[in-house]
């Protein structure tokens, strides 16, 4: 059975902007099992695919940076900070 997807309807970005969803084809109506699911792209789907990623990526929010041990010994290390 062969789907049809679009680039910018199979990649979302979520709500929130932290996370991208890929989104299939839903599950069959009368199928009780899960439906294995292989891809095959050509050229032109992988190029697409990767252009919605990139737009995408830019759109979400970026990751707080961590702060460790050694950040915070460096900011206390600062001129002016005590």
């Amino acid at each position: 059975m062969r789907f049809v997807a679009d680039a910018e309807a199979m990649w979302v970005l979520s709500d929130d902007r932290k996370r991208v969803h890929l989104d299939v084809p839903p599950r069959l109506a009368g199928v009780a099992e899960p439906i294995a699911i292989r891809m095959h792209f050509d050229q032109q789907t992988v190029d697409a695919i990767i252009e919605r990623l990139i737009l995408l990526r830019s759109r979400m929010l970026p990751v707080p940076r961590k702060r460790n041990c050694v950040d915070a010994k460096a900011d206390s290390a600062r001129p002016g900070r005590q």
